[in-house]
């Protein structure tokens, strides 16, 4: 029977959903359904997953759609590690013994927030992703560029340290070699295939922003340093201050504003 006329029944409808993650090529599909759903060739696994109802802005570019999932599960994780791409959303739809599925809402996850035992993830539409009118440079006294992205101009490459790990005791980690106060704070640490971001550092030690589930001491992390986005971050940490977007010498009093005797 086709969709529509399911959709439509009074009686005969039994709507099943689909919610699909892509990572990269990696996929994480489940349904809110008690059993292993098929869509388009894919299985979805039962998870204990909700979603708001769909509303239609004015505004397309504050349309959101939070779906709640378990904190522990594979699409939430992601959210604890360092993300390099957006996450994708495609929620699905189709009525119990029919095969027919349609796209119900599509976009990306703008965003994670981990709440008790449960995440949610606040999802914007797909045509968000499109460029916006207007301006994209702001005035600003800190750089708006992202670290290690085209516009920074810096190469991961060549700032990643390799070091051993002496001692895990949760999210503080013993490293066997001294840097910097501060120098990895907001940066980066890779640990196989674990990834995390960097809360603190001092010396010999760096504060996580959650733990390492697989990570022991005597592996070997790779570390990349984090950026203040500031002028002296750039200029004397980093020697890339020709790269930096920021406006420093703003004034600190609005002329406009301001009286003749300041």
């Amino acid at each position: 029977m086709a969709f529509d006329l399911l959709e439509k029944s009074d009686h005969s409808g039994l709507p099943q959903e689909g919610f699909l993650f892509e990572y990269f090529d990696d996929q994480y599909a489940y349904t809110s359904s008690k059993q292993t759903l098929q869509i388009l060739g894919d299985d979805y696994a039962p998870l204990q997953i909700k979603r708001d109802k769909l509303v239609n802005e004015t505004d397309m570019f504050k349309t959101t759609l939070t779906v709640t999932v378990p904190m522990d599960c594979d699409v939430a994780l992601l959210f604890r590690t360092w993300i390099e791409e957006s996450v994708l959303f495609t929620l699905y739809r189709q009525h119990y013994q029919d095969s027919e599925a349609v796209v119900l809402w599509s976009g990306k996850v703008g965003s994670c927030k981990f709440k008790g035992d449960e995440a949610e993830l606040a999802c914007t539409p797909l045509y968000t992703t499109m460029k916006k009118l207007g301006i994209k440079r702001v005035y600003q006294r800190s750089c708006p560029h992202v670290q290690y992205s085209a516009s920074c101009g810096l190469d991961s490459a060549n700032w990643q340290s390799s070091v051993i790990i002496n001692d895990i005791n949760g999210t503080l980690i013993t490293l066997d070699t001294s840097f910097p106060n501060s120098y990895f704070t907001g940066g980066r640490i890779s640990v196989g295939n674990e990834k995390r971001w960097i809360m603190s550092s001092s010396g010999n030690t760096i504060v996580l922003m959650s733990n390492l589930v697989e990570s022991i001491a005597g592996d070997t992390a790779e570390l990349l340093p984090g950026c203040q986005h500031s002028a002296n971050s750039c200029r004397n940490t980093f020697n890339n201050y020709l790269n930096n977007g920021a406006f420093p010498f703003i004034p600190s009093k609005n002329p406009f504003r301001a009286t003749l005797l300041g």
